[in-house]
């Protein structure tokens, strides 16, 4: 369900970044909620409509969650990207995923977050053909892997019903944003540390709990 709100002051955007998506910015603030699961907007957004699923509870990544959880996780998920799909168009999924606690895979967050993004999958699906192949990235079809107790790090999306997973030897920082920069024409914005879109962010806010 759309949490309905009056906005923040965006005026003045705050300095630095939250490090468990609970902290007082205006981009913390969730947009919707499911039991156990925040919808926030991301930082770092190259369209409206970015947003984050987190755990309420401490994960360092979605492969550590319970099953019922993943459940509850899959059919949140299911939900928003229908609500993003209605307002934006085509939506991918994504996860960093991050063990172990300090990973570049997770992004400088400790906490598990799925991606939904609204872009173009034949776009995004080059974008990250091409991204994986400088790292010699090697795919295998699989479902989110929740419910397990991955210990390398990976990376995982999906798109149009399909499901892709690349387990990493060495941490690789912010991966699907390259991809998503580079699907958009924009590869020099990747890094949503240097380039938070307070913009974009407050437009995913507007749009979504209008």
């Amino acid at each position: 369900m759309i949490i309905q709100s009056a906005l923040p002051d965006m005026s003045q955007p705050p300095v630095g970044q939250p490090t468990r998506f609970f902290g007082p910015h205006y981009y913390d603030r969730p947009i919707a909620e499911s039991q156990s699961f925040l919808a926030v907007p991301s930082l770092g957004a190259l369209v409206p409509g970015w947003l984050l699923l987190v755990p309420k509870g401490d994960a360092r990544c979605l492969a550590h969650l319970t099953p019922s959880e993943a459940d509850e996780l899959k059919s949140f998920a299911s939900h928003m990207t229908a609500k993003l799909g209605s307002i934006y168009g085509p939506v991918v999924q994504f996860e960093h995923g991050a063990t172990t606690s300090g990973s570049a895979t997770g992004c400088g967050v400790d906490q598990a977050h799925l991606h939904l993004v609204p872009i173009a999958h034949e776009a995004f699906k080059a974008s990250v053909e091409e991204e994986g192949r400088k790292l010699d990235l090697r795919w295998a079809s699989g479902d989110l892997p929740t419910g397990s107790t991955a210990e390398l790090d990976y990376l995982w999306y999906s798109v149009d019903s399909e499901a892709r997973v690349s387990h990493l030897s060495n941490p690789v920082s912010q991966f699907f944003r390259r991809c998503v920069a580079r699907a958009l024409g924009v590869p020099e914005l990747w890094n949503y540390r240097e380039h938070p879109q307070h913009a974009m962010v407050k437009a995913t806010i507007e749009n979504l709990a209008a």
